[in-house]
């Protein structure tokens, strides 16, 4: 079934994933620090936990680095695609609500200059 993942405002960290994904580092199965980052910037009331949980999500249908996520974002019919792999491998797909955020971010984190600013992905 299409939907959402269960997401509560509370543990929410996207300053430290900003600072950590501008450092350079990375996160273990939860995805790298970028990507988490760019997820913490696109769905803010997503948990910590939450935003693992997708990074492992996109990582398990091969999109699991934000230049990877960028890529398959750049088109509507290329967020589709991100459906139908999740549908293939069983994974609860996004909402279009959720594709929507995500391209708008990509668009943000894509911008000339997006690197240089504030907080590392283009933070507004």
């Amino acid at each position: 079934p299409t939907g959402t993942h269960a997401m509560s405002a509370a543990g929410s960290d996207g300053a430290s994933r900003r600072n950590a994904a501008a450092a350079g580092g990375s996160v273990g199965a939860g995805g790298d620090v970028a990507l988490l980052a760019f997820l913490a910037d696109a769905r803010p009331e997503w948990s910590t936990k939450s935003r693992s949980a997708v990074a492992e999500k996109l990582a398990n249908v091969g999109l699991g680095s934000l230049q990877l996520l960028l890529q398959a974002l750049s088109t509507d019919e290329s967020s589709r695609h991100i459906n139908d792999r999740l549908r293939e491998q069983g994974a609860t797909r996004f909402s279009s609500d959720t594709l929507a955020a995500l391209r708008r971010q990509a668009a943000i984190a894509s911008a000339p200059g997006a690197e240089a600013a504030p907080g590392g992905l283009g933070c507004a």
